[in-house]
């Protein structure tokens, strides 16, 4: 069913939205055949300019291609394109391989490899980090679970859209590589707001406080980012608080079914639940920060130069 023309592979991409769109332009590319579906004409408009070729259907981009990606929001949505009558698992066939690059639920990942196994159908979870900004410059990060000479052979494509591709273990091990890396970053969103609400409170500059720190053990990029986000207010911009508040809700019923133990998980995912319910913008670093302003009516902002002066 697969096939191969003089360009390279065929690849059926499914989800061109600000992640998968770029994605998709890059494995063109990069020579490959590129059959993408969306629900958005816009997005599949796109997709033909940057060379692609548009499906009307997830079993039409499937059709013929030798790897099928799914870049979908949700996992129910990976759900649907994979399940519902006339899905990817009506479709499939060997020797195609089906790659989610999604972060989705580990139980839910587990459950439709099993089910393609019994296809012959391999599937890696291969979520990535980097954001829209990677997917636009191609430098994202991918982390894969499954078979590891289908990760091997999944290569090529990797090296398309980013920097660094990692194996890391069995089937649903990608996300859980995933799911650490959205929990260091939510958490260092909350300590830098907690810290800094704790500095405001007590009289001291926020701003001249992380002057003072930014040198030292907690530097960090990603302390820069989300300090950056909370003086600069910009409630609508950076990585989105929905997206956070979901993978740690991914990352918490992963933890339910692995008995687990995440309490800082819980209490970060609290803490972006507050922050969507109050409607605190869509950036996930200034976002969170309101939380703690609210609570503490304090304002997380440095002191102008003329009032130390």
């Amino acid at each position: 069913m697969a096939a191969e023309n003089s360009e390279g592979p065929t690849v059926g991409f499914i989800g061109l939205g600000r992640m998968g769109g770029p994605m998709a332009r890059h494995l063109v590319a990069a020579g490959f055949t590129v059959q993408g579906f969306d629900l958005s004409d816009e997005a599949l408009e796109r997709h033909r300019a940057a060379g692609g070729l548009a499906a009307d259907s997830p079993a039409a981009a499937a059709h013929d291609a030798t790897y099928v990606i799914t870049m979908l929001n949700t996992d129910e949505a990976l759900q649907t394109v994979v399940e519902d009558p006339g899905g990817l698992l009506e479709v499939l066939q060997p020797p195609q391989v089906l790659i989610d690059m999604s972060t989705s639920r580990v139980g839910t990942i587990r459950r439709l490899a099993q089910r393609l196994a019994e296809r012959g159908v391999p599937l890696l979870d291969a979520p990535v980090t980097g954001g829209a900004q990677g997917a636009q410059a191609g430098t994202l990060d991918v982390m894969a679970g499954g078979d590891p000479a289908v990760f091997e052979r999944c290569r090529p494509l990797f090296a398309a859209i980013g920097r660094k591709a990692t194996y890391v273990g069995p089937i649903g091990s990608g996300l859980l590589a995933k799911y650490v890396n959205q929990i260091v970053m939510a958490a260092t969103f909350c300590a830098a707001a907690e810290g800094l609400a704790l500095a405001a409170s007590g009289g001291a500059d926020p701003g001249k406080v992380y002057e003072a720190i930014s040198s030292g053990l907690a530097a960090s990029p990603l302390l820069d980012t989300s300090v950056k986000a909370i003086f600069s207010r910009s409630y609508g911009q950076g990585a989105e608080l929905s997206l956070y508040h979901k993978d740690a809700a991914y990352a918490l019923a992963a933890a339910s079914d692995l008995k687990a133990w995440l309490p800082i998980t819980a209490q970060v995912h609290e803490a972006f639940n507050l922050a969507m319910r109050a409607g605190f913008g869509s950036g996930a670093g200034s976002g969170v920060a309101q939380v703690w302003e609210q609570i503490m009516d304090i304002q997380l902002q440095p002191v102008p130069q003329e009032q130390h002066d």
